[in-house]
């Protein structure tokens, strides 16, 4: 992709979607918004916490969020252990005259798009009345279960990624804090860690059926389930609390 932002602004556009729209249901300020459709990413807050903005506009979207998050990280020129992470995987170049499989493969396209747009109108329409968080990420809390255990230590997420975290028996949440705000978390219905976390603290969590985290400063916080970055918890200043489960959990990659 040539200009990040600028083909990003073309994707919203084509959908219908306002930049007010887009900031409501992703709950990214609009200001971080419209550094991103303008390339300017010394505005963004930085780090993980970019990259989770990006993965929330393309899953609302409807696009592929993992080619996204890659595109930015070229854009963006970040560490290369994090592009090379992101690299789409190489593919034999093919050579040959455009004939009939070019004009199947834009009439392919073209019904893609129509179906994209009915998909995200349909979508804006359901969470009018029902709100944008999905049903797995309700503060609901299910207590009983066997203990879990935490680790109150830092990791950077080049560790991060080369960590035992796609262990799918458990479920490994990362906790990182941008700004100052009072956290609460529980792992199958106990109580591991409630105060103050300072900014730029990193805590990590493990638990093997559920999590529940509590911010008072929704925005303040990234949470990175299993390796994958999640979306915003919440706007700025906002209470908010969040259960996740398996099912939250992305589908393994080929």
């Amino acid at each position: 992709m040539a200009l990040f932002g600028e083909n990003l602004r073309r994707e919203r556009e084509l959908r219908g979607i306002t930049l007010a729209e887009l900031s409501a249901a992703t709950k990214i300020p609009l200001r971080y918004l419209t550094a991103l459709e303008n390339d300017e990413f010394n505005r963004l807050p930085g780090g993980i916490f970019n990259r989770g903005y990006v993965r929330s506009i393309a899953h609302y979207l409807g696009l592929d969020e993992r080619e996204w998050v890659g595109a930015f990280v070229h854009a963006a020129k970040e560490e290369p252990e994090v592009r090379a992470r992101y690299a789409p995987p190489e593919h034999p170049a093919r050579v040959g005259r455009p004939g009939w499989t070019t004009s199947i493969l834009i009439v392919v396209l073209f019904a893609a798009g129509v179906f994209a747009v009915h998909s995200v109108r349909a979508r804006r329409a359901a969470e009018a009345t029902s709100g944008f968080l999905p049903s797995s990420q309700t503060s609901s809390l299910e207590r009983g279960t066997p203990a879990a255990t935490v680790l109150p230590t830092r990791v950077s997420e080049g560790n991060l990624a080369n960590s035992p975290l796609q262990d799918v028996s458990e479920l490994h949440l990362q906790v990182f804090s941008i700004s100052s705000t009072w956290v609460r978390i529980t792992a199958d219905g106990q109580l591991l860690y409630e105060g103050d976390m300072k900014p730029r603290e990193t805590r990590v969590f493990r638990a093997t059926q559920e999590l529940n985290v509590s911010a008072r400063n929704a925005s303040a916080v990234v949470l990175t389930l299993n390796g994958e970055t999640l979306a915003p918890l919440g706007s700025p200043d906002e209470a908010k609390s969040v259960t996740l489960t398996r099912k939250d959990l992305s589908p393994p990659r080929p």
